[in-house]
């Protein structure tokens, strides 16, 4: 059975007399933080709680929009795009005015010490969740130079493209309506925030990752690629 899904009209209910305060709830200052997650590192364990925010942000018609769009610039390298659309988004005062240094040119800080992780002293009892993650420590520990990225290339560090797919996955899995978003134009997501340079679908965009070598030279990234696109266009 299909399941039905309607847009949320607000991501979450603000009082009136609150929003003026407040101010959105998505800027692009925060599409930056939040996307910033998925270079960390040592990824968020486990890794369904950022598949879960963003289940619930994308559940918004321009928000989904947004991370879509967003995600699939990401891997396609396409800074220029990604800097079109946080700038339809809503900003706060000083948003536009710093710096622009997304997206990360590699990985955002450093392994922690895994000495430090294992000693019995700071983690009594021991549990099966401790001893995964203590594997994710020695796995971000011993990440290759290539898998971490570079500020002398232009591409996305090929670690961090693995984990939007698997976000991506995720969510596909999750939501037919992300799914079906995905291979409808951006058009019905609305005019406010569509870049006039947008006339393809984040499917599209997908799909031409498999012209990129970090896909065709190497069978897990495809194999993964192909997994997404199955679960996309099976809806």
């Amino acid at each position: 059975m299909q399941r039905v899904e309607a847009d949320r009209k607000e991501i979450i209910y603000t009082p009136d007399s609150a929003k003026e305060v407040l101010g959105p709830l998505i800027t692009a200052k925060a599409v930056k933080v939040l996307l910033n997650l998925l270079y960390l590192v040592s990824p968020l364990q486990p890794q369904r709680v950022i598949h879960k925010l963003l289940l619930n942000l994308c559940l918004h018609a321009k928000s989904r929009y947004v991370f879509l769009y967003s995600l699939s610039a990401l891997l396609n390298n396409d800074k220029q795009f990604i800097a079109e659309i946080l700038s339809k988004v809503n900003s706060k005062d000083g948003d536009n005015n710093e710096e622009d240094d997304f997206p990360p040119c590699s990985l955002i800080g450093t392994a922690p010490d895994l000495a430090e992780s294992l000693n019995p002293r700071y983690n009594l009892p021991v549990s099966r969740k401790r001893i995964g993650e203590n594997m994710s420590f020695t796995l971000s520990s011993c990440l290759p130079a290539s898998a971490r990225g570079s500020c002398g290339t232009e591409t996305i560090p090929p670690i961090v493209a693995r984990r939007i797919i698997l976000t991506l996955t995720a969510l596909s899995k999750s939501s037919p309506r992300i799914a079906l978003s995905m291979l409808a134009a951006s058009a019905e997501q609305g005019e406010d925030i569509n870049p006039e340079s947008v006339s393809v679908s984040c499917f599209d965009r997908l799909l031409d990752l498999l012209g990129i070598s970090l896909y065709s030279k190497s069978a897990a990234n495809l194999e993964q690629l192909l997994g997404l696109l199955d679960i996309v266009a099976s809806h």
